[in-house]
């Protein structure tokens, strides 16, 4: 949102809200278990696990997203922040990249090693998309 500071400045600003989701109880056997949450909504969530017995926790943060508008942080408006699907890719790979932008616009993305591999231009009719894009060799 935009703000008027003491200086009489307009700034955007970002205000995050903590809001429970859900809760659960689950009984962990000794060899471990999976459990899983799918959020119904895009946005930051975290999950927090608790040992009942022993008071340890453990906290794990993720954004869950798809297309269309987020409400991204507008700490720093300008700029995008891109999102890899994997930590390491190999030639040939294709790479899903998740664009987070502050607005809607025309997005110029180069690819680039020691020179310009690629050059792509997409339409972002919202503030978010997902691009899929090619590994090329050296």
């Amino acid at each position: 949102m935009l703000k008027k500071d003491r200086r009489g400045y307009y700034l955007y600003v970002s205000e995050r809200t903590r809001q429970l989701v859900d809760t659960a109880t689950v009984e962990i056997p000794v060899g471990g278990a999976i459990v899983s949450f799918t959020p119904d909504d895009y946005g930051q969530y975290e999950i927090d696990i608790t040992d009942g017995a022993s008071g340890h926790q453990s906290t794990v943060s993720f954004y869950a997203s798809g297309w269309g508008y987020a409400p991204w942080s507008m700490e720093e408006p300008d700029k995008i922040e891109l999102g890899l699907d994997r930590e390491f890719y190999e030639p040939g790979m294709t790479v899903r990249v998740q664009v987070r932008a502050p607005f809607a616009g025309t997005l110029l993305l180069t690819i680039e090693r020691d020179r310009v591999m690629d050059i792509i231009t997409v339409d972002m009719e919202e503030n978010t998309a997902e691009i899929d894009l090619p590994v090329f060799s050296s």
